[in-house]
């Protein structure tokens, strides 16, 4: 009987543990994903700042 409620125990804790490994993850997972859309909007807009420095020097390059 001891053993059994001693199994039923560390089963117990195992379940916890794993589930907060879990959360952990999920919590992981969204931080990963919105770091990443914040890396695409940079990226687009160091892609949009280029393109209206190109566009800038082009209309210098014309008006000289």
């Amino acid at each position: 009987m001891t053993t059994f409620v001693k199994a039923e125990e560390q089963n117990y804790s195992l379940y916890n543990y794993v589930n907060r490994l879990n959360q952990e993850t999920d919590a992981l997972e969204e931080n990963n994903k919105r770091l990443n859309n914040d890396i695409k909007d940079y990226e687009h807009n160091v892609h949009q700042s280029q393109s209206k420095r190109d566009e800038s020097i082009e209309g210098f390059k014309k008006s000289i």
